[in-house]
């Protein structure tokens, strides 16, 4: 076997750059892997709403939606808690996409008043909050 030449070897040390394909594929895993975990045991939040920086970020988002005029964490108002909602999602793998899919689309049905749909809300935003509500142990 014959050494490699001197620009091969610099190049086999050197570190690699992202490419635009490697980062979309990277971008598909991290979304297909996200939206495939289930939905967390009581009281045992993910590892990414531990820190609270990332809570208080999903929190700040419902409050600027204005989910608290209907929602609270523990507490019925005219829609369901959301501690309810991650109770009645528990172990459902599909749960992040069924919970975004009622923060944009709406659901009526099953409350006193609707839910209105909200398409205003981004789909980052939507997943980061139906991430949070899901993590809420009863």
């Amino acid at each position: 076997m014959t050494p490699p030449a001197p620009a091969d070897a610099a190049r086999a040390r050197a570190p690699r750059r992202a490419t635009g394909r490697g980062l979309a594929v990277a971008a598909l895993w991290l979304a297909a892997t996200a939206t495939a975990q289930p939905a967390a045991a009581p009281g045992d939040a993910p590892p990414a709403l531990r820190d609270g920086g990332v809570a208080q970020g999903a929190r700040a988002l419902l409050e600027r939606y204005d989910c608290h005029y209907c929602h609270s964490e523990r507490d019925e108002k005219a829609g369901p808690a959301y501690a309810d909602i991650a109770a009645k999602h528990r172990g459902d793998p599909k749960a992040v996409a069924a919970v975004m899919a009622v923060i944009r689309k709406g659901r009526h049905g099953g409350a006193p008043w609707p839910m209105p749909p909200l398409p205003q809300v981004p789909e980052d935003d939507a997943r980061r909050m139906a991430v949070y509500i899901l993590s809420l142990g009863p």
